[in-house]
């Protein structure tokens, strides 16, 4: 999330942290708790997946920790997105415009499908010459 609307400018502060290309890395964590309170869930999923995605979660035990547990602020950040409180009473109606188009998870899981590609591709086995002539002769 933008900590300026477009157009404008500016230099990040305690609770943004430092801006990377305009964006606050805190403001994007708590933004899906924001929506999914306001009923807004076209912000909050892709956003919650996102953050699922960039966060490199772990489990430990019973714990999940993001960012490999280096960042506990921003554990604690997450928490309160994921845990803020619905609408007691019916939010006030409103029609929120799509924020992300239908295909967005296609470039993230893309990327995760190049990624184990990688890891996966030095312990493939590839048969030598001499294993198919083996074969032949059994």
């Amino acid at each position: 999330m933008r900590e300026y609307p477009h157009g404008q400018e500016g230099n990040g502060d305690v609770d943004s942290g430092p801006l990377l290309a305009g964006v606050s890395l805190s403001a994007t964590t708590v933004t899906p708790g924001a929506a999914r309170a306001w009923g807004d869930t076209r912000l909050a999923e892709p956003l919650r997946f996102g953050g699922e995605f960039l966060g490199m979660g772990i489990t430990v035990g019973d714990e999940k920790r993001y960012a490999l547990g280096v960042l506990p602020v921003g554990d604690a950040f997450l928490v309160w997105s994921k845990t803020a409180p619905l609408w007691r009473t019916r939010p006030p109606d409103q029609s929120f415009d799509p924020v992300a188009p239908f295909w967005w998870r296609l470039p993230l899981h893309a990327i995760s499908l190049m990624l184990i590609a990688l890891i996966w591709l030095p312990f493939r086995r590839v048969p030598h010459d001499h294993d198919s002539r083996r074969r032949l002769r059994v």
